[in-house]
């Protein structure tokens, strides 16, 4: 059953509702046929006040509930009025998502509608890039090889100096 027929507000045809009846006589061969006219009379006047969808799926809720036996009409009538209920809730749900699209949509072009003109923003823009770049292309001197030089033994002696040994008893 799609969502789309559990929605449509159409009331059940009369042979609408006799085929969902046939249905479900036909599901339950042990039905009493003493009680059938008046079980039928019911059920068709509670399923002709819902729309189709409602009142085949409510129909069929109901028989899975109850496997053995006909579904009492009362159970079929809370099974379509559960459908319709989730129905609306989910309408409803539905209904809210959209306000809310909309309001944030409504927000959305005012704060555009406000916002900086596009001469201020650009420049900015010209303002930032002017001082990337004066940062960026301030002359770099490179390292050359001429100043490196190799450390004599008595210069390294004179910046690391050795360690001393503990002497042994001195603690």
């Amino acid at each position: 059953m799609t969502s789309t027929g559990l929605s449509k507000p159409q009331p059940l045809t009369p042979n609408g509702a006799a085929a969902a009846i046939r249905k479900l006589i036909s599901c339950y061969p042990s039905a009493n046929p003493l009680e059938l006219k008046g079980y039928v009379a019911e059920l068709a006047d509670v399923l002709a006040s819902y729309s189709d969808g409602v009142a085949v799926a409510g129909l069929e809720k109901a028989m899975l509930a109850s496997p053995n036996f006909p579904p009492p009409v009362p159970l079929v009538r809370t099974h379509c009025d559960e459908l319709i209920a989730s129905s609306r809730a989910a309408f409803e749900y539905a209904s809210q998502w959209e306000a809310q699209s909309q309001r944030q949509l409504t927000e959305r072009h005012q704060i555009e509608a406000t916002a900086e003109p596009l001469e201020y923003r650009r420049k900015v823009v010209e303002r930032v890039l002017g001082e990337y770049q004066a940062q960026t292309s301030q002359p770099t001197t490179p390292v050359s090889r001429e100043t490196w030089q190799r450390f004599s033994p008595e210069d390294l002696l004179r910046k690391y100096p050795p360690k001393h040994p503990k002497q042994e008893g001195a603690e």
